[in-house]
């Protein structure tokens, strides 16, 4: 327990440098209303929560199983189950379910909809909203 705790509080730190290196460089590319703090902490908490797989995988497995596992969980829980391609509204209700659980489509979900708390008007809200899998309903 103490190795996990010590190299989680480290990863951090390592984290948290990451990201802001990352998202400085992104942050200037893509049209945004939300600030760079925000985008920080959402980046923040999804290489928190991939970190964290990653040593828990190689704590459970050995060496050489440990290295493919750790790739291919997040890759997976991550990418393919985020919510984005596949589009949530094209899943089965057993995948979007299993989907409910990847750290990449609540991170995804969360900048999108501040987005559109603090005024996404060059598209169409409804529009983008439905593309997505969702009803406009259910965000208000």
């Amino acid at each position: 327990w103490a190795y996990f705790a010590s190299k989680t509080a480290l990863s951090l730190f390592d984290n948290a440098w990451q990201t802001a290196m990352f998202l400085g460089t992104y942050y200037n590319f893509v049209y945004h209303n939300v600030d760079f703090l925000w985008y920080w902490w959402a980046l923040n908490v999804v290489a928190f929560a991939t970190s964290g797989i990653g040593v828990c995988m190689s704590v459970i497995f050995d060496h050489t199983n440990a290295l493919l596992s750790s790739v291919v969980l997040p890759l997976v829980a991550g990418v393919f189950l985020g919510g984005m391609a596949p589009r949530l509204s094209e899943m089965s209700e057993a995948v979007k379910t299993i989907s409910s659980l990847s750290f990449t489509r609540w991170s995804s979900e969360a900048l999108t909809l501040k987005e559109i708390e603090i005024g996404f008007h060059d598209y169409q809200i409804e529009i983008l909203l439905e593309e997505a899998g969702y009803k406009e309903d259910n965000v208000k």
